[in-house]
């Protein structure tokens, strides 16, 4: 698998700019988070790094992160910012050349997807306009012989 490193550095560069978004937000609503309890600063917090996340388009890294193996977010609203933090920590150690070449013996996950959806289309032909599945019956090799079965 190759992870090019221009893919790589546009992300730790977005990542970079939602963090930066993250602190100044958190820094510029630092009054208010000091008025609440202490029970539900933390998630306060979260909340206002979520928000700052959400205020960049992130359709095309999600999609290279993806590809990549790594998370898209999706799942992160609880610890947005740590998720966020632990992507650019991880891309900068990839875009070693010594952990790359580790990496090069194995089929890439887009390699992979593409793969997938061949051979179900080969399988099972193509989808029906408006529908992400198909549907597979399996019977017993009897329905084969006998058509009352089926």
């Amino acid at each position: 698998m190759k992870i090019k490193k221009s893919i790589a550095t546009a992300i730790v560069s977005q990542l970079d700019a939602i963090i930066a978004a993250m602190n100044e937000e958190e820094t510029r609503l630092k009054p208010t988070l000091d008025q609440l309890d202490e029970s539900y600063r933390r998630s306060a917090q979260n909340l206002i790094h979520y928000m700052a996340f959400r205020s960049f388009d992130v359709r095309k890294m999600q999609k290279h992160l993806k590809n990549l193996g790594l998370t898209r977010f999706a799942n992160a609203q609880a610890h947005i910012k740590a998720s966020a933090l632990n992507i650019r920590y991880l891309l900068n150690l990839v875009m070693d050349k010594n952990a790359k070449k580790a990496l090069r013996k194995h089929w890439s996950i887009k390699k992979g997807k593409k793969l997938l959806n061949r051979n179900t289309k080969n399988l099972l032909g193509y989808r029906s306009k408006g529908r992400r599945v198909r549907i597979m019956v399996t019977q017993p090799t009897e329905a084969a012989y006998n058509y009352e079965l089926v």
